[in-house]
């Protein structure tokens, strides 16, 4: 099986998937910047489609020896942490999506 791109120091938890996660403390601070600039706001528009519509009907571009599954159970494992506030989780969530996808698109959208 191959392992997603090395994780950034707040992604390390996310290695490990159930209650631990209620325990783990964000030490960093969030991209916000980065979330709102151009490049931040395609992938903040993924979170955002996540969180409120599920996965289904997306489709993700892994990057080159990223393994795709457990990139996106990090990612899963993240937006459903209680931890962070609703706008850094996006935040950290289309930071991460950005390193470990190229692109993204509704399914839908790949038809036409």
């Amino acid at each position: 099986m191959k392992t997603p791109l090395k994780p950034s120091k707040p992604m390390q938890v996310f290695g490990v998937m159930g209650p631990d996660l209620k325990a783990y403390t964000f030490n960093e601070e969030p991209p916000m910047d980065w979330a709102y600039s151009e490049e931040g706001r395609v992938w903040v528009n993924l979170a955002n489609h996540v969180f409120f519509r599920g996965g289904d009907g997306i489709e993700l571009i892994p990057r080159d020896d990223v393994d795709p599954q457990a990139a996106w159970d990090h990612l899963m494992a993240l937006l459903r942490s209680w931890e962070p506030k609703h706008e850094h989780k996006t935040a950290w969530f289309a930071k991460l999506a950005s390193e470990w996808f190229s692109e993204w698109r509704k399914k839908d959208d790949a038809a036409t």
